[in-house]
């Protein structure tokens, strides 16, 4: 019954569509947008210290709820070989309080289980992580961190990878579902396929050891997302699908 449909990236509008269930002429794609204004590069120095992280360490960050979907197995399994490689880093796991499904789900999950048994056989690893739950001030998580990292199995855009790149973060991530829009393989950061913890370590391994290549791609990050993921332009693309319903015509919008 809707009369139009806002998909973010171009695969979610395909699968809208493949089937034949949804009218493709009710289909629109408008990618999300980011407030660069509030996720914008800021001082890391004084971000590590009011994170109580140490200031001479690489931080490496990766964001989202602790699923399979996520594959945060993986990201660890690349962060030994990184740790094992580099040794003033710390590795922080958050989730942003707007992926929180913790109240619906009752208990500890059985992923986080066999998480914690990894980290228990890396006890070095172990002491360079840190857990820092469900977090409602992300551009002070972005602030502090130097290396994005995701690992996800699927993702349907990256709203997280834009928010990094919009504070100036170099990114790795995985090239499944919506990422490739977000990061521009060898632009903006680097590109891998998914399940692989050792290409995901070499590439953060080589922004760990380029300080200049984890700036040059900041910026180009940076400003990819003020030109084609900003939230002003994202409101003003949703404000005129939303006129254009109301001028027209009820029965024109079958």
């Amino acid at each position: 019954f809707a009369d139009k449909i806002l998909a973010n990236t171009p695969k979610v509008s395909q699968a809208l569509t493949k089937r034949r269930l949804v009218n493709f002429k009710k289909v629109k794609l408008i990618p999300f947008g980011v407030d660069t204004n509030v996720f914008r590069p800021v001082n890391k120095i004084l971000a590590k210290q009011k994170l109580g992280l140490p200031k001479n360490h690489l931080v490496v960050t990766i964001v989202g709820r602790i699923d399979p979907e996520k594959d945060h197995l993986t990201f660890f399994q690349a962060a030994k070989i990184v740790a094992d490689q580099f040794s003033n880093v710390s590795f922080l796991v958050v989730g942003s309080e707007l992926g929180d499904f913790s109240k619906q789900v009752s208990g500890e999950s059985k992923y986080f289980r066999q998480i914690q048994k990894f980290l228990k056989k890396q006890k070095k690893l172990a002491k360079k992580t840190i857990f820092a739950g469900f977090v409602k001030n992300m551009p002070k998580v972005y602030a502090a961190t130097d290396i994005l990292v995701s690992s996800s199995q699927q993702e349907s855009f990256g709203l997280v990878l834009a928010e990094a790149a919009s504070c100036g973060l170099a990114v790795v991530a995985t090239n499944s579902g919506g990422q490739s829009l977000i990061v521009k393989d060898n632009q903006t950061g680097f590109l891998v396929p998914p399940k692989r913890p050792d290409l995901l370590a070499k590439k953060t391994l080589i922004l760990a050891r380029d300080p200049k290549l984890r700036h040059r791609f900041g910026y180009e990050g940076r400003k990819h997302i003020i030109a084609n993921f900003n939230l002003k332009n994202y409101a003003k693309n949703v404000e005129k699908i939303y006129l254009s319903l109301l001028k027209t015509p009820q029965n024109q919008l079958k």
